[in-house]
């Protein structure tokens, strides 16, 4: 799937108890890397399935490096294990060693980026401790060292019992097999291990350096050790992993592919218990694997009537073993997660994950501390609302068919209380921030509560308590991407919890809160100060989507349709941004074409069933300065009572990547953020400590704002009105910095400092409508006189290809102003792994372009990795563009720049009269 779809299904274990659990299937594609973000974020641990023959891909390490940020226990499953088989056609002993270093560079990674989770660090992977899992999902079979070892004892135990049954069936085939001939068994067992054996000591033993002694029968960590037999040399010796699990396995794949003899295949199978039908016996070769290891592994019905757990109870033993309950990792997530305090109860109402509505006496047992020491114990009963986080939306196809408007459904985890059918909800935006922000809130109704079971089914539920995963229905036309769902506590129909079916709100009241008592009322403000969680952020995929396409209707008059198709798209994908030019351009951003591609058909077909006509696609910039301005730029307000003075320069290189992955807090006082900048980027005290704001996001910008006003005296009164201004001010350097002086692009690492002020003693005469434009066209004028540039995106390729054609890539990525920076074999395979960085304005076709040239032996992919300075002065008028004539590598920026200003309506150079007053025109021609 190209999207990420939630599951929630009973399954077995081995010991035959039947688990819940609920699964978010994300695809491993790297340009929806957005979708595993949105489900790493609400669930309590991951599974990271890896190809056995690709090994560790660059998207493997972006999985990683986000399950050890969102802190979460992972196990992993070693998929496609038939490839080794089959494809590569490895040796028992190759393929053990193939494995075990696929875990082991997984374990490097874990290594590398591991953190602690709780007082501990990350335990490594390892098949002896049950967190590895081996499978095929094309044969839709997987076990794990644990169940593979109950497997084994079992058939040990059953053979001294069949024996006599074995025997006579031979004498009855009579196909040339005498009864004494055990090796025919693809599990053979018999003679080789004890009766006795514990579980857990053999699962252990089946893995690493550890082999058995056929002479003594115990396990030895060396060949060397084990005395040799006259049928048992000891060069014959195997690894158990390879002995007991491996060869088994490859025999029966001989069997089901090799034996053309049905009847000898039927007689083998059922000597391992596996009792087919004729017809399936006559299968192909894909059925017939699947309905052997199904027979095999599962336990039910070879034709899979059995459950839909065949082949899972070792998996489930792994999730349940390995990774945390809901209760157990409720601390954990709402520590990350949350960003209120997490010392107030409502808090704690979450760290506990308790169902209840009213504060429970456990949770207030446990006195807070707040920043000022004052301790407060809330009072053990207090009414709770029910929390949720909405971190991602699926369309509800089934609302639309009956001729209503297409609605979502909102998936995300109960972190607090009881959700029931009918319950009012106040939604909080992601740029709901009191009291700095209190406008991006809402209210809706809860019309329906599902448990999802895959695409576009789900079983409707009355109620779900906290620690579960549910699609909410009817609250999602105010959700833009994420969401905090915060219940509203009733003041006179409480929810009662003795048992009794008051799922819902009293039909009296209609929904409309008239006779509700608000979380957020200010009286109930200590307890109820809802914050919302974090929105979700895209460090390891580039942070954002940067390949632009530009669409609009085929019929002008289907451009309503069209707009409202967008704002579903949007919704469904994580990293979908929209936008709508001055020019009235609507403008679609995605990571890749792949990405785009599906977003387009979703539009098409899905949200608007309408003909869209699409442009080239292009690419985002960004703008920069390379050095610091040539001279002091100043504004003046438009009534001449105000001037504001400013240069800029560029920031310490790193400082915007540290700043867009969120590393510094806005809300640090002075001293902390002070000390960031001295230790980190040595900065001076007196600009470490003048740190007003960040651009244009005011917690992720990657442009900073200093104020190195002097402090106000008698010839500078001015200084004392600025703290009154400082708001209008961040506004204009923000508005400077989302669309920038070049082409109206966002500004990148830049640093732009406030040297002086002259403001009205009236505050009339310096109020906003003055001072932001002012402050705008100022900090615009720095950075057109700070030599600018231009940046594009860079991608970072990882491309598999043989390894007899990794010098013809060279060509084909120079060609569009790429570059190879490393190139290896992959361990055990006759592929290579290519690393590169491209252009993502010269990546349009190029994946068709590599797959032509090397007649389809190369896979590609990409994701965007850093942002690069494009060749070349875009204000160098000097420069005549041909067209349709490729532009030298010097004349890129100037030519970037005057296409992207076409684009959007803008006259084809900057103008100076628009961002210098007269004055410093004046002074820019005498300089």
């Amino acid at each position: 799937s190209l999207q990420s779809q939630p599951i929630t299904l009973p399954l077995m274990d081995t010991r035959g108890k039947t688990r819940i659990l609920t699964m978010v299937d994300c695809p491993g594609h790297v340009q929806f890397h957005d979708e595993s973000v949105a489900a790493l974020r609400v669930v309590d641990g991951a599974v990271l399935c890896v190809d056995c023959v690709e090994g560790v891909t660059m998207h493997t390490e972006m999985l990683v490096r986000q399950i050890l940020d969102e802190g979460l226990n992972f196990c992993l499953v070693v998929t496609r294990m038939d490839r080794l088989i089959l494809e590569l056609k490895l040796p028992p002993e190759d393929a053990y060693c193939k494995i075990r270093h696929l875990i082991d560079s997984v374990n490097v990674l874990v290594r590398k980026w591991g953190g602690v989770v709780g007082r501990k660090k990350y335990p490594l992977l390892d098949p002896s401790c049950n967190n590895v899992a081996f499978g095929s999902g094309l044969h839709g079979w997987c076990f794990t060292l644990s169940s593979f070892a109950q497997l084994c004892l079992d058939h040990v135990t059953d053979d001294d019992e069949d024996d006599e049954d074995y025997d006579e069936e031979d004498e009855m085939d009579n196909d040339n097999h005498n009864s004494n001939n055990k090796h025919h068994h693809p599990l053979n067992f018999h003679g080789s291990l004890g009766k006795n054996l514990p579980l857990e000591e053999f699962s252990k033993r089946l893995w690493g350096n550890t082999y058995l002694d056929p002479t003594t029968r115990t396990f030895k960590t060396k060949r060397t050790h084990c005395k040799p037999t006259p049928h048992s040399p000891t060069s014959s010796i195997q690894r158990t992993f390879v002995q007991y699990v491996l060869e088994p396995i490859y025999k029966l794949y001989s069997t089901c592919l090799g034996n053309e003899n049905e009847s000898s295949t039927n007689r083998i199978l059922r000597s391992l218990g596996i009792y087919l039908s004729r017809d399936q016996l006559r299968s192909s070769a894909r059925p017939l694997l699947r309905y052997t290891f199904r027979r095999l592994f599962g336990g039910g019905t070879a034709t899979g009537g059995g459950g839909g757990s065949a082949g899972a109870s070792g998996f489930v033993d792994m999730v349940f073993q390995h990774l945390p309950s809901p209760h157990a990792a409720s601390h954990g997530k709402v520590a990350r997660c949350y960003t209120g305090d997490l010392t107030s109860p409502l808090a704690l109402h979450m760290i506990s994950c308790s169902p209840q509505q009213s504060l429970s006496s456990s949770s207030s047992s446990s006195s807070m501390v707040t920043k000022s020491g004052n301790v407060h114990v809330p009072r053990s009963g207090t009414e709770m609302p029910w929390m949720m986080h909405v971190t991602k939306l699926y369309p509800n196809l089934s609302s639309g068919k009956s001729g209503g408007e297409l609605s979502f459904d909102v998936f995300g985890r109960i972190y607090c209380g009881t959700v029931r059918s009918g319950d009012t909800v106040r939604i909080l935006g992601e740029a709901y921030a009191p009291p700095l922000e209190e406008e991006d809130t809402s209210t809706a109704i809860v019309t329906n509560i599902k448990i999802p079971r895959g695409k576009n089914r789900w079983t409707s539920v009355p109620r779900a308590r906290a620690g579960n995963w549910v699609l909410l229905e009817g609250v999602d036309k105010n959700i833009a991407k994420t969401a905090t769902l915060v219940g509203m506590v009733s003041n006179k129909h409480k929810h009662k919890h003795d048992g009794s079916n008051n799922y819902g709100m009293n039909s009296g009241d209609g929904g409309n809160g008239n006779d509700n008592r608000y979380w957020n009322d200010p009286q109930q403000e200590p307890f109820h100060g809802a914050r919302i969680f974090a929105p979700l952020q895209f460090p390891h995929a580039g942070g954002e989507a940067v390949m632009k396409l530009a669409i609009e209707p085929l019929n002008p008059s289907d451009l309503p349709k069209m707009v409202e198709g967008l704002r579903r798209v949007s919704k469904s994908y994580p990293m979908v941004r929209t936008r709508v030019e001055e020019s009235g351009e609507h403008v679609l951003f995605g990571t890749g074409e792949l990405y785009l591609d599906c977003v387009m058909h979703d539009l098409r077909h899905v949200f608007s069933d309408i003909e869209v006509k699409v442009a080239d696609p292009v690419v985002g910039f960004r703008e920069t300065v390379v050095e610091t301005s040539s001279i002091t730029c100043f504004a003046s307000t438009g009534n001449k009572r105000n001037r504001l003075t400013m240069f800029a320069e560029p920031l310490d290189d790193g400082l915007a990547d540290t700043l867009e992955r969120g590393k510094i807090n806005p809300q640090w006082d002075t001293k902390k953020t002070s000390r960031f900048f001295q230790s980190k980027y040595d900065w001076d005290l007196l600009s470490a400590r003048s740190v007003w704001a960040f651009g244009d996001s005011p917690t992720h910008g990657p442009n900073i704002l200093l104020d190195d006003t002097l402090p106000s005296d008698d010839n500078n009164p001015s200084s004392s009105l600025l703290s009154t201004c400082k708001n209008s001010i961040v506004q204009g350097f923000r508005w400077a910095m989302r669309e920038g002086p070049l082409c109206e692009e966002p500004v990148r690492s830049t640093k732009i400092k406030l040297m002086n002020v002259t403001l009205a003693e009236k505050m009339v005469h310096r109020g906003g409508g003055q001072i932001i434009p002012t402050s705008r066209r100022v900090v615009h004028s720095s950075l057109l006189t700070a030599t600018p540039r231009l940046m594009e995106p860079v991608y970072k390729l990882e491309i598999q290809c043989p390894g007899e054609i990794v010098d013809a890539l060279s060509p084909v990525l120079n060609k569009r102003r790429g570059h190879v920076v490393q190139d290896g074999p992959i361990p055990g395979t006759p592929l290579c792994k290519v690393k590169a960085f491209l252009p993502v304005m010269d990546s349009f076709g190029f994946e068709t372009d590599l797959r032509t040239y090397t007649q389809g032996k190369a896979m590609v992919h990409a994701v965007f990795d850093h942002w690069s300075i494009v060749p070349g002065d875009p204000l160098d008028r000097g420069i005549i563009l041909h067209p349709l004539e490729p532009s030298p590598l010097q004349h890129l920026a100037r030519e970037f720049l005057v296409k992207t200003r076409r684009r959007k309506g803008l006259s084809e150079d900057v103008s100076v009269v628009k961002f210098f007053d007269e004055e410093m025109r004046a002074q820019l021609d005498e300089e």
